[in-house]
């Protein structure tokens, strides 16, 4: 990754552009999954990204280029482009000094499935799917796909943050169909962790694929459900991806900060029913969408959304801040560093 005098060399052109913030932030990433099909291993494929991505803020204005070229030359010209788009030159600029932070580490990993072969993850796969096959002659088509990444990446800034911090991933999914001759259903399983492979000391391949069949079978057999108005109980898991795309979104800084969410103005009223506390935790150890630090270098927090209904919160990012007027949470999210 980068280290500190480059990144306050490319910080300092950006700032030479007007920007009255800047910041730079290097990744390296490794993905592999590999999938089975028709009984047998299928692919095993993988990915790297490797890149850098330079940003600068003048007001409630961003500014942004990224590179895949780390040569001193390319980075300097990344760093060019981003400082002639603010197009405020200044002749001097404020003094900031990089001082480097070393996060705690709340996600220990045991196995890194990039350390263990090929051959040994693909038995993995097929222990899981071989699981489905064996619930009955009902099941008639098994998918399983194991997942890993291995991401690690370096941000810094013109305030003086330089931090790393590096996420290993794994999960398994196994995906079963159950057929009786007039209708087919399907059942899914896919547990994953920040963890390496001694996830599936957590989750053994044969239950991942057990309870793909599993479901499968049920709703085979499952009645129709019947209209009318009903009560709703919404269970773990799941239910916080239900929570996430009808109310989550809406709580986010890049839907709250430009007016374009239901949730604008409310802090402090109620927006739920009393029975409603949500909470956006990216602190609970080895969680999947848990991390040390957030994509902008800031310690992850442990967020009330939603408490007995009240709205206590929203999940703020740097630009949401600056639009807002509040301070960040710690919710700052990159795709990858482009």
């Amino acid at each position: 990754m980068l280290d500190k005098k480059t990144m306050s060399e490319l910080i300092a052109i950006v700032l030479h552009g007007g920007a009255d913030f800047a910041e730079v932030y290097a990744e390296y990433s490794k993905d592999n999954h590999i999938s089975y099909a028709d009984k047998k291993i299928e692919t095993v494929a993988n990915k790297i990204i490797s890149g850098v991505g330079i940003r600068g803020f003048l007001g409630e204005r961003t500014f942004f280029a990224s590179t895949t070229d780390l040569t001193p030359s390319g980075l300097r010209e990344c760093a060019r482009r981003v400082a002639q788009a603010v197009g405020h030159p200044v002749d001097r600029i404020a003094d900031f000094s990089l001082v480097e932070r070393i996060n705690t580490n709340i996600h220990p990993i045991r196995t890194n499935p990039f350390d263990v072969s090929a051959k040994v993850r693909s038995n993995l796969v097929r222990e899981g799917a071989d699981a489905a096959w064996a619930a009955g002659d009902e099941i008639i088509q098994v998918n399983g796909m194991l997942l890993a990444s291995d991401k690690s990446f370096t941000v810094a800034n013109s305030e003086g943050l330089y931090t790393s911090d590096r996420q290993i991933r794994t999960r398994m999914m196994v995906n079963a169909i159950a057929s009786d001759g007039s209708q087919n259903q399907q059942g899914m399983a896919s547990p994953g962790r920040q963890m390496g492979l001694e996830v599936f000391d957590l989750f053994a391949p044969k239950s991942i694929g057990a309870e793909a069949a599993r479901q499968a079978l049920v709703n085979l057999k499952a009645i129709p459900c019947p209209s009318g108005q009903m009560t709703v109980a919404i269970a773990n898991g799941f239910g916080g991806v239900i929570f996430h795309e009808a109310c989550g979104h809406s709580l986010e800084a890049s839907c709250v900060g430009i007016g374009m969410s239901q949730m604008c103005g409310k802090m402090g009223q109620q927006v739920a029913g009393t029975k409603v506390t949500a909470i956006d935790d990216g602190t609970i150890v080895n969680g999947w969408g848990s991390c040390n630090i957030d994509d902008e270098g800031n310690p992850n927090q442990r967020r009330v959304l939603i408490e007995n209904g009240i709205l206590k919160s929203y999940m703020v990012d740097r630009l949401g801040s600056r639009r807002m007027g509040v301070p960040h949470t710690a919710s700052a999210r990159r795709q990858n560093y482009s």
